[in-house]
């Protein structure tokens, strides 16, 4: 029942946990890949020995398949789609009679064999993931009336602004609705299918060279690459999201003697990840024709993710521009928020950890004994603006959004000072040493006892963005 920021994974014995310590799995597909390279696994919930620490909760870890003198292969693909898929509730888009398009491909292939018989193997794994899943949306949008003024409650002056910005032109901001169906005074409802796409590649290869009787030297790197593309319910904005993890390890094992046996080990785990909200054109494809300049009290500039829009008039090529985020207290869907749970947008991450260790096993008659260390540092670049570094507006009623305010509540997260950031680039480390013994008294009584040091002083920042309350009164 631990948090996941609690437990370990490891790869090859290298950890495979990210910033904030998070699970390796990709924050685009949400699944782990590779199963088909796995040769054995462990799963460790409690009772840890001495060999294993830094956490408190489970920890896993993966060993990957090696080649041998034989080659030996597998191809597989998994497929899914929406022909035995009954419709959803919410499928109520006009015309609509059957589940909107779903297409799922799961496929890849692993080969192992002999580079030189006897000495030296290799051993490669590819997995693709395609994901095409049409969304069953719902927006309460205003309609034809409200936009014109002409609310059931009355008449409003609709600001010209409000008019050109929203609901102008043959593609606006706000969709006119699709039924006729109401969802409050002044609103009717809007049914749509943007499709959901997610994209994620997963390659590996090994290398294993056999020195001679008594040493092996094992190499392994494995890249996990996806993107998610996520449009909003009225198609003005869609989540983008973009991670990617490359792991490298070096894995050195000495038989000293009968009894002694000595693994030393190295490795790199570096994972980059980056939220975007990206604008849409009325055709669900990224693009800025449709967004008046008059939005943006000034413009944000931030890295793309996935998908990077053209070069405009207003907005410059290889970039996001993030919008304000505008919430409604009557019942209006909201305005340039997210389409799933991505309140941290925009952000990108970069985080590497780095592992030196060495491990050295014992037998003495009914003692088989462990000792080791190990030494972790961590590098954690990240810039965080957190939804809204443009600002979030509140209306309470549509009169008031429709004449052009004033809004009921607005708030901005920005950083003012030339020489202030949002980004930082943490730096940890951690030195670990640690002896185990496993006592085996009797046939059916075995003994394990050990003692772990760790020693993790605290972060600090590269550029010195860092502060910490020592005393309050």
């Amino acid at each position: 029942s631990s948090d996941v920021c609690s437990s370990d994974l490891l790869q090859e014995g290298m950890d495979l946990t990210t910033t904030y310590k998070t699970s390796p799995v990709s924050l685009a597909s949400g699944i782990m890949l590779g199963a088909e390279a796995v040769r054995e696994f462990k799963v460790m919930t409690t009772n840890f020995t001495a060999e294993f620490g830094e956490q408190s909760g489970g920890t896993v870890n993966i060993l990957f398949k090696s080649g041998t003198n034989q080659l030996h292969g597998s191809l597989y693909e998994y497929y899914r789609n929406s022909t035995f898929d009954a419709r959803n509730f919410f499928d109520l888009a006009p015309g609509q009679t059957s589940p909107p398009p779903f297409k799922r491909n799961q496929f890849g292939g692993s080969l192992g064999g002999p580079i030189r018989k006897d000495k030296t193997f290799f051993f490669a794994n590819f997995e693709g993931y395609r994901s095409d899943l049409s969304l069953s949306d719902v927006a309460n949008v205003p309609d034809d009336n409200a936009r014109l003024g002409k609310l059931p409650t009355g008449t409003v002056t609709v600001s010209p602004d409000v008019f050109n910005i929203f609901f102008g032109g043959a593609n606006p901001l706000y969709p006119h609705c699709n039924t006729t169906e109401s969802a409050g005074v002044g609103l009717c409802r809007y049914y749509s299918s943007p499709v959901e796409s997610i994209t994620e590649n997963y390659y590996l290869g090994k290398i294993d060279h056999i020195f001679n009787e008594k040493n092996n030297l094992s190499f392994s790197y494995n890249l996990d690459d996806s993107s998610k593309f996520s449009p909003s319910a009225i198609g003005v904005t869609a989540d983008d999201r973009l991670a990617r993890r490359n792991t490298f390890t070096l894995q050195d094992t000495h038989i000293i003697s009968p009894s002694m046996i000595n693994t030393a080990r190295v490795g790199l785990n570096r994972t980059y990840y980056n939220d975007e909200k990206v604008t849409l054109n009325g055709d669900f494809t990224p693009g800025t024709d449709r967004i008046d300049p008059r939005l943006f009290p000034y413009k944000l500039s931030v890295p793309c993710a996935a998908v990077c829009t053209g070069q405009g008039a207003n907005f410059p090529s290889g970039v996001a521009t993030p919008l304000p985020v505008i919430s409604f207290n009557f019942g209006m869907t909201q305005f340039a928020g997210s389409a799933t749970d991505f309140n941290f947008a925009p952000r990108w991450i970069g985080y590497t950890s780095g592992l030196l260790g060495d491990d050295v096993n014992l037998t003495r008659g009914k003692h088989s004994m462990q000792f080791g260390a190990q030494m972790k540092r961590w590098y954690d670049n990240m810039a965080q603006y957190r939804g809204n570094p443009l600002g979030a507006y509140t209306f309470s009623t549509l009169q008031t959004f429709l004449s052009g305010g004033p809004a009921l509540t607005y708030n901005q997260d920005l950083i003012t000072l030339p020489t202030s950031s949002y980004g930082r680039s943490w730096r940890q480390q951690l030195f670990g040493l640690y002896a185990q013994d496993t006592y085996r008294i009797r046939p059916n009584l075995t003994l394990t006892y050990g003692i772990r040091w760790e020693y993790v002083p605290g972060p600090t920042e590269k550029h010195g963005r860092i502060g910490n309350l020592n005393k309050i009164g």
